[in-house]
């Protein structure tokens, strides 16, 4: 899974095939998530490196400990910092 978005770096490049990269639980209850992003699923698979990464921290009131990779995605898709007018690819 996966999520399908144009985004122009600060590096003049496009990035367009966004992973979940990283998921962490803290030890205060928190989870940080990373989303990385690649200029394509190809460039991902090839084991290249992101050309941007983002990072949220999702407060446990708003995921149980149970979350699954579907409800991480959709959510990020909700927030500000990235908000997502797109389709999982």
């Amino acid at each position: 899974m996966a999520l399908s978005k144009l985004y122009s770096t600060e590096y003049g490049t496009v990035a367009q095939y966004w992973k979940i990269t990283e998921i962490k639980f803290l030890l205060n209850n928190t989870r940080t998530v990373e989303l990385s992003g690649y200029a394509s699923e190809e460039a991902r698979l090839s084991l290249s490196k992101p050309i941007k990464v983002f990072n949220f921290i999702i407060p446990e009131s708003e995921f149980p400990d149970n979350l699954s990779i579907s409800d991480v995605y959709a959510w990020i898709k909700t927030q500000s910092e990235f908000s997502f007018d797109c389709s999982d690819c």
